[in-house]
């Protein structure tokens, strides 16, 4: 399975995979975790208007800092900075949290 860590369709945690140990992981059962930490999610959230742009950014900056030429932490600040430019450009009211 890529992509998620948990999967959204319930149907799928039934699969054997998603309720093994994972050898990278030391042989923990880490889907367990995963699903109970997904049972928290609020979802009631909503995304703002420029996610797509935000994670494309945030997906560039994390291959950056994965390569040596930035930092984990930087490719955080840069792309929050960056979303929040965008933002006030469009005429929103925005503050960093």
């Amino acid at each position: 399975m890529k992509g998620g860590l948990d999967p959204a369709d319930i149907q799928r945690k039934a699969q054997p995979v998603l309720n093994s140990p994972v050898a990278f992981y030391g042989g923990q059962n880490i889907w367990k975790v995963f699903s109970q930490g997904a049972s928290r999610v609020n979802t009631n959230f909503q995304w703002g208007p420029l996610m797509s742009s935000t994670f494309t950014e945030l997906a560039d900056a994390f291959t950056a800092a994965s390569t040596g030429t930035g930092t984990l932490r930087s490719a955080l600040d840069a792309t929050q900075f960056n979303a929040m430019l965008a933002l006030q450009q469009q005429g929103f009211s925005v503050k960093a949290g």
